[in-house]
């Protein structure tokens, strides 16, 4: 079972706006942070700006 399952989404992960994980397994997910920084496009400098934010605060802590 799929998050969007679980949940009676009735959607497919290609118009998910996250990652749809099965909820019996552990599933590791990688971001490429160069591919991250490198997309060309308002979400992709959005998307890099939350996570140096969000790596910031960590580091901080």
């Amino acid at each position: 079972m799929r998050f969007s399952d679980y949940f009676g989404l009735k959607k497919k992960q290609a118009v998910l706006d996250f990652v749809d994980i099965p909820l019996e397994t552990d599933v590791p997910v990688f971001l490429e942070p160069v591919a991250i920084k490198n997309l060309r496009s308002a979400w992709g400098h959005e998307l890099a700006s939350m996570l140096q934010t969000f790596l910031s605060s960590i580091e901080v802590h």
